[in-house]
């Protein structure tokens, strides 16, 4: 009996435990750093609850080519981009490609403080 007790307090624990882990989130800091070698993704999150991935397709010491979920991005050393975490139309973050190394691309993320509307593609 002592047993399924424990097991079930274990199970309501890990219940109330379960939150989804974001490389960066928006709603617990302003800015960060994600590091995302070639090949890999890193997760992106303005609500802490739903996410975005940035994967990067290819990176050199000059440039690389990102996919953030189906959008396909291009950065050079020092671009910086505004982009939609949350889908809703409107610019939440600045996504800054800062360096590549060893084909690891470095973004700086800065959460917008005046967010901007994007630009509809026809």
């Amino acid at each position: 009996m002592r047993q399924v007790v424990t097991f079930i307090a274990l199970i309501v624990m890990l219940s109330f435990s379960v939150n989804a882990v974001f490389d960066y989130d928006a709603t617990r800091q302003k800015s960060g750093i994600v590091n995302v070698p070639e090949g890999s993704s890193a997760s992106l999150s303005l609500d802490s609850a739903k996410g975005v991935e940035l994967s990067v397709v290819k990176a050199n010491e000059k440039n690389a080519l990102v996919l953030l979920d189906s959008k396909s991005l291009f950065f050079n050393i020092g671009d910086i981009k505004e982009v939609d975490l949350d889908s809703d139309g409107v610019n939440d973050v600045g996504l800054i490609l800062d360096s590549v190394v060893d084909k690891v691309a470095n973004f700086k993320i800065q959460k917008l403080v005046n967010p901007t509307v994007v630009d509809i593609e026809e």
